[in-house]
């Protein structure tokens, strides 16, 4: 099964200010959720996987707060990214550079307003 994994802050929520936000909700910096991502989530065929280096709780709170109710997600940290990825998989990351490597097996990495499908 095909497998999207979508960074949270800078890239399933936008922040309103300038710069990078790392784990900005916690702070009450204002943001809006990515409606473009989150529409392109709505008709993604595969297993979506929320996550952040603020770990999976954090991912899972926000998630649940902007996702629709109809859109089935799991949850992780960004150190437990340790999953099987294969061509084919998506990671969606406003810091896309972290993961270029696994362009090499196929892996589409994209930044969140960057077209994966």
């Amino acid at each position: 099964m095909r497998k999207i994994l979508v960074d949270v802050d800078d890239t399933l929520v936008i922040y309103k200010s300038n710069g990078i936000h790392p784990y900005g909700f916690i702070h009450g910096d204002p943001f809006e959720p990515n409606k473009e991502l989150i529409d392109k989530l709505k008709n993604f065929d595969g297993e979506i996987i929320i996550w952040s280096g603020g770990g999976a709780g954090y991912a899972q709170r926000v998630a649940e707060m902007v996702l629709p109710d109809d859109i089935v997600f799991n949850c992780k940290t960004k150190g437990d990214l340790d999953i099987d990825m294969v061509e084919g998989d998506v990671i969606v990351d406003d810091q896309k550079e972290y993961f270029t490597s696994l362009s090499a097996i196929g892996v589409k990495v994209v930044s969140p307003f960057e077209d994966w499908e």
